[in-house]
């Protein structure tokens, strides 16, 4: 008997579970190319890939925020005649 589960995370499908037996761990398969590095996890619950699956994009969300903290779009440093053009 085989059982299987989608991995939601805010709604969104970014994987899936399964196991071949009663007595086999979940096997993680990911949808979402974010979570590639969790492809072939195994888990003893579905849950806890759900938590796995959390954790790495939120991780990922915020490197994402701190890459662009720096960066102030529109903003202008020096007008074109300063700059000696």
């Amino acid at each position: 008997m085989s059982l299987s589960f989608v991995i939601e995370i805010g709604g969104d499908a970014v994987g899936l579970v399964h196991r071949y037996g009663t007595h086999e761990p979940y096997r993680f398969f990911a949808t979402d190319l974010r979570l590639s590095s969790l492809e072939g996890e195994v888990y003893g619950r579905p849950s806890l890939a759900q938590a796995a699956a959390r954790t790495l994009l939120t991780a990922r969300r915020k490197t994402v925020v701190k890459r662009r903290s720096g960066v102030s779009f529109g903003e202008r440093l020096t007008s074109p005649g300063a700059a000696g053009f």
